[in-house]
């Protein structure tokens, strides 16, 4: 078992980079919009199950969203995550969509 985070401009359970093809015209991706802020603290619980006698593995994936917006009332967390953010590697940021929004996310969360 393992958990993985990261931030989410909706609530959607497929954030792949690509859209679904039916999907196409309403996929928004994951830029933040800081005119209408709208960002999660998305958690996935992710585990794998062996299954010896069919000589494979289960993957399962638990998907937890906590509103960015309530949680700015709490001066700690926030600190926290806008350190989490700040410490990224221009690597982390790419494979978590964040390059292109991390100052403005930041500059939110503080506000």
């Amino acid at each position: 078992m393992r958990f993985a985070w990261g931030l989410a401009t909706d609530q959607r359970l497929n954030h792949h980079p690509q859209p679904p093809q039916n999907e196409a015209g309403d996929w928004e991706g994951r830029r933040f919009n800081a005119a209408r802020p709208e960002l999660y603290l998305r958690i996935e619980r992710q585990t794998l199950s062996g299954l010896a006698d069919l000589d494979a593995v289960v993957f399962t994936i638990r998907t937890y969203f906590e509103n960015i917006g309530t949680l700015r009332d709490n001066p700690v967390r926030c600190a926290e995550l806008t350190a989490a953010l700040r410490s990224m590697g221009d690597a982390s940021l790419m494979y978590k969509g964040l390059a292109a929004d991390r100052a403005a996310i930041v500059d939110w969360i503080e506000r």
